[in-house]
């Protein structure tokens, strides 16, 4: 994660980059961490972003996409409510390429679209 992250060349990509390995990091300290707790915790690497909400959700699609991290979806009890669930996929390292992570990151969609929505 740190050698790929790491190449990525323009500036911008390099502080995201930046604040994908401290997500994965914090993920990493967890079996699963649901999503309040986890969004909880992250939102303070963006102090200096002008909408914090959406760069969490943008970085938080984009190591989904990339596989890094895996999400499931849990009833919560005596609700119709659901939560997200997050944990690291520990066998991402053994199936990401170099190739396909660069070929993955260059195609990240730059809309402002969601994979997930966070409740």
């Amino acid at each position: 994660m740190f050698d790929l992250f790491g190449r990525l060349q323009t500036k911008r990509k390099r502080v995201i980059a930046k604040r994908q390995i401290a997500i994965l990091e914090h993920v990493l300290g967890f079996n699963e961490i649901d999503w309040a707790t986890l969004y909880r915790d992250v939102v303070k690497l963006y102090a200096d972003v002008a909408n914090k909400h959406k760069a969490v959700i943008r970085d938080m699609n984009h190591l989904l996409m990339l596989g890094a991290l895996k999400y499931r979806e849990e009833k919560v009890a005596k609700t119709k409510h659901e939560k997200l669930i997050f944990s690291a996929r520990l066998e991402w390292p053994t199936e990401m390429t170099e190739t396909e992570f660069f070929r993955k990151v260059s195609t990240f969609p730059r809309v402002k679209g969601q994979l997930f929505v966070p409740r």
